[in-house]
């Protein structure tokens, strides 16, 4: 049994005292200090974190495609920002976000953040159908709620006919908790970078997850 994570740079733990570099890059390996390790640890199981810095949802989901997973691993993922894109190259993935002003700039030009947050839904839908095609236990977690997204009807419909069609759950069903960026600023100290969630917000959160996953898994530690 194991557990496989994915994530961006607060899965991977960028930032805290034994993943940083040159005051700011994150290390060459995740955090032992990270949530993942942390939890890993209450469960008792090895740990395989997937997750990298600066990276958004379609390349979390690629991430667990390009893996083998086992019928007894649990997976647990801490969605990243909905404005994140992957795009392929020749010889490359590229990765844009909200660090790139021009990319967001020209990114709602022919889009808006309802849009970008729906396709996100869609990709999450479709992926969690493929997770429970082949029995794993999985939960989720999302970095921030859409409280930016505009309230479309069209989007209302659309998403649940989605969730309906792609999914044998809501995928609210498998959601430990939602994680408010500016929390993890406001309530807890920063890491060593001075812009990721400190260890105790590491802490905090392996122990949500325990908490949730534990009576969940008890029967096969």
């Amino acid at each position: 049994m194991r557990l496989v994570v994915g994530g961006d740079s607060y899965t991977y733990g960028h930032g805290l005292k034994d993943c940083i570099e040159d005051g700011f890059a994150p290390g060459p390996v995740p955090s032992k200090y990270a949530w993942p390790e942390l939890l890993s640890s209450k469960l008792n199981i090895p740990v395989k974190n997937l997750a990298k810095p600066g990276h958004g949802n379609d390349f979390i989901i690629n991430q667990f495609l390009s893996n083998d997973l086992q019928k007894t691993d649990i997976v647990v993922i801490l969605w990243s920002f909905y404005t994140r894109e992957m795009f392929f190259n020749e010889t490359k993935i590229n990765h844009y976000g909200e660090w790139n002003e021009d990319f967001m700039r020209n990114k709602f030009t022919y889009s808006n953040p309802t849009d970008s947050f729906l396709k996100n839904i869609m990709n999450i839908a479709t992926f969690t159908s493929y997770l429970a095609s082949k029995s794993l236990k999985f939960y989720y977690a999302f970095l921030m709620p859409p409280i930016d997204v505009e309230v479309y009807e069209k989007y209302y419909n659309l998403k649940s006919r989605i969730i309906k069609n792609f999914a044998p759950y809501d995928i609210s069903s498998k959601t430990l908790a939602h994680m408010v960026e500016k929390d993890s600023e406001t309530k807890y100290p920063l890491a060593e970078d001075g812009n990721h969630p400190g260890e105790e917000w590491h802490i905090d959160l392996s122990k949500l997850f325990f908490k949730n996953i534990y009576k969940n898994t008890v029967k096969l530690i």
